[in-house]
């Protein structure tokens, strides 16, 4: 009975369990990712290549440099952590442990989620795949910006999930959001572009419907917002406000790519 309305609570006592059973999953869940956090801090290994050095350099003394247009989201992440530890080899652990502690977390509930009669062990065999992946716990400490595009791509494809549980994936606010997540891991590398299949999830047939033009401008309008979104960190932290828009740093970036 619920006493403070004075009505009787309808709902069947199934769906009341299974609501206190996602609270208490959610909570074990979110507590053992913060544990994971904490052991891939205490031991997470170092650096092993030049380019991931050449990020982290310009994470702890940020200035322009073209070649490496394409990676200052994922420096700017990186960046965060390093002012909160003033180390920069400290700041790398904590970054790389926070982002592989996020997937790990991303990857329960992506397996959690991907059946609407999925269970909890599905969720830990998702992690355990993650786990037995050879790119990934070997290289803890290693801040590739492939592993930035990971954790943008994990946000996305989870997003799509939840969106679609609660009813509202082919809404433009689903279309928006996913679009911002696909521009910063675009402009963390270019390998960002799988982050636009989850983008894809949100349209329907027919392809021409009023409904799909709508979803197209809520997307376009999110890549318009992450692009405003990186052009004021390119104006607080390096001072120009059009860096990523100029020609001549497309040009070098191009150059030294290609």
């Amino acid at each position: 009975m619920d006493f403070s309305s004075g009505r009787e609570d309808l709902t069947p006592v199934g769906q009341r369990n299974d609501r206190l059973i996602s609270k208490i999953e959610l909570v074990i869940v979110s507590a053992t990712t913060l544990v994971t956090f904490i052991v891939f801090c205490l031991y997470a290994g170092g650096s092993i290549a030049w380019d991931e050095l050449l990020y982290m350099h310009y994470s702890h003394w940020p200035e322009p440099e073209p070649k490496i247009l394409n990676r200052f989201a994922h420096i700017y992440f990186q960046r965060f952590f390093f002012l909160i530890c003033d180390d920069p080899f400290l700041g790398a652990r904590f970054f790389s442990a926070f982002v592989h502690a996020s997937c790990v977390y991303l990857t329960y509930w992506l397996g959690r989620l991907l059946m609407k009669d999925s269970h909890w062990w599905n969720g830990l065999l998702a992690v355990a795949f993650y786990f037995g992946s050879q790119k990934l716990l070997p290289y803890l400490g290693v801040t590739f910006a492939d592993y930035t595009v990971m954790f943008w791509l994990s946000a996305g494809a989870l997003g799509v999930l939840v969106a679609d549980r609660a009813g509202r994936l082919r809404t433009p606010y689903a279309a928006y959001s996913l679009a911002i997540i696909f521009l910063i891991a675009l402009r963390s590398k270019e390998t960002g572009i799988v982050c636009g299949l989850p983008i894809l999830a949100v349209f329907s047939f027919p392809i021409f419907s009023r409904q799909n033009v709508r979803l197209l401008c809520a997307s376009v309008a999110g890549v318009l917002s992450g692009l405003a979104i990186l052009a004021a960190f390119d104006f607080i932290v390096l001072g120009d406000l059009f860096y990523f828009f100029r020609p001549e740093n497309w040009q070098r970036l191009f150059s030294f790519n290609i």
